[in-house]
């Protein structure tokens, strides 16, 4: 039996919450949380201020409608495996990117570590290809780069 402590009961309760759950998930932010992104490049947000400054509130602008449906949950004591999908309407400008006002659909691949009923880590891993089509930034049958022949 591992030494790690059982969270199953505040998971279920933060899974409760979708489709609604990125936004009942604020409340679950520990003061010293860490969150992390492939894509963020090295950037990790720390601390419940930073990260609903830099991730919920970015969110909340630039898709105020989305959703969150989990597909699958992998439950190991305190630690929760997400896929899920994401769908908003892409209507503020985010990260640079001008808004389309097109509605926007991908999945996402998150894990999260509780501790005393908080999200104390997360990592994510969404399909930032998708993502990438979705806001208009590439062109809907654009390759990968790497997919490219002689690459």
């Amino acid at each position: 039996m591992s030494g790690r402590p059982d969270e199953t009961e505040s998971i279920r309760r933060f899974l409760a919450g979708f489709p609604d759950g990125l936004k009942a998930a604020r409340q679950l932010v520990a003061e010293d949380a860490v969150w992390r992104h492939w894509r963020w490049r090295g950037l990790t947000l720390v601390g419940r201020s930073a990260i609903l400054e830099r991730y919920f509130d970015r969110l909340d602008e630039a898709y105020g409608d989305y959703s969150f449906e989990v597909c699958d949950a992998i439950v190991d004591r305190d630690r929760v495996a997400v896929r899920g999908r994401f769908r908003g309407t892409f209507r503020r400008s985010f990260h640079g990117v001008r808004a389309t006002g097109a509605p926007v659909s991908w999945l996402a691949h998150d894990i999260y570590r509780f501790e005393r009923g908080l999200i104390v880590e997360a990592w994510f891993a969404n399909d930032t290809y998708t993502v990438a089509r979705e806001m208009g930034v590439i062109a809907p049958d654009e390759p990968w780069p790497w997919c490219l022949p002689g690459s």
